[in-house]
């Protein structure tokens, strides 16, 4: 009887090992390279908006993700800025095409009021005035679906926030991605 039930037992502990097996090597490694354009706003420009684009290297180790997010935002509008954030969150931990990311970290940021010329059909030349530095925290969440097997591509949202020193602001963004599944 004994026989009989390990007999019976073995499909069944092969099918749960190879399951294991293709879950682990589903998981999602990999380093993905985002770049998005978007609009940002500030406490001062509830109604006006600002564009920005923005970079972001993702290193993802299961489902812990390691991101570099540089931005540059302003540039037509009230305000120049420019921020480097490091951030490290959790992300999706299948290699599925949806994916979804949450992400906290410190920022730095760079920013100049638009002192004139502030509009985009202006006749006198763009002057900013001086530089106000300052560091913060910034949380970003992204969504996204991505394509490929072991090289891939993809499309996404983003939205973020930097609560900071010089100028805290608020944006979303379109994503263009690429990158690799496995390190």
């Amino acid at each position: 009887m004994k026989q009989l039930l390990v007999a019976a037992s073995a499909p069944l502990l092969a099918a749960s090992t190879a399951r294991a097996q293709a879950d682990s090597s589903n998981a999602n490694h990999g380093v993905w390279l985002a770049a998005s354009l978007g609009a940002v706003g500030t406490r001062a420009l509830i109604r006006h908006g600002a564009p920005v684009a923005s970079l972001e290297l993702d290193v993802q180790r299961g489902s812990t993700v390691y991101s570099a997010r540089p931005q540059f935002m302003g540039g037509l509008g009230d305000f120049d800025a420019k921020s480097l954030s490091l951030l490290v969150g959790k992300g999706t931990a299948s290699r599925g095409v949806g994916y979804s990311a949450i992400s906290f970290g410190p920022s730095v940021i760079k920013a100049q009021n638009c002192a004139g010329g502030c509009t985009a059909f202006s006749d006198t030349p763009r002057g900013l005035g001086p530089t106000q530095w300052g560091v913060g925290i910034f949380a970003a969440g992204d969504v996204a679906l991505r394509f490929g097997h072991r090289y891939g591509g993809g499309i996404g949202l983003t939205g973020y926030g930097s609560l900071n020193t010089a100028k805290s602001y608020a944006g979303v963004g379109l994503e263009l991605l690429m990158g690799r599944w496995r390190l």
